[in-house]
């Protein structure tokens, strides 16, 4: 149940901040299209960043929920648009945005495994390296 919901959320997220930042710079996106393509990777990573945070233990999984439901939601936005760019463009924007979600669910579940690995040393080691920061 918490992983699904983290899949949805992780994916609305990327989905809203993208709808938003094509609306800011709608003008500019006729010009360079390229831009949207360079802004998908920090949007999947924000969006599997959130949803890994929500799915506790089940990081990775959220991350591959979140880019398995992009790359369908983008499936049926192509088939149902028949976006005006080409296929490979729409290719890539998605695997961007898919690769962004895990790669941030990814950082999540490194920064977990970081905190869990300095809770396990002794006291006297996590003294010594308070002391040395």
């Amino acid at each position: 149940m918490r992983l699904g919901l983290a899949i949805l959320i992780g994916a609305a997220f990327t989905a809203i901040v993208a709808f938003c930042a094509d609306a800011v710079a709608g003008d500019i996106l006729h010009v360079f299209p390229y831009l949207d393509l360079a802004l998908a990777f920090p949007y999947g990573i924000c969006g599997g960043l959130i949803a890994a945070r929500i799915a506790r233990d089940q990081e990775i999984s959220a991350g591959f929920g979140v880019a398995l439901l992009t790359v369908f939601v983008g499936l049926i936005s192509y088939r149902m648009n028949g976006a005006p760019q080409a296929v490979w463009f729409w290719l890539a924007i998605t695997a961007s945005l898919a690769g962004g979600a895990v790669f941030g669910s990814h950082l999540r579940a490194m920064s977990v495994a970081r905190a869990k690995a300095l809770e396990k040393r002794s006291p006297k080691i996590r003294k010594a390296r308070r002391a040395a920061s």
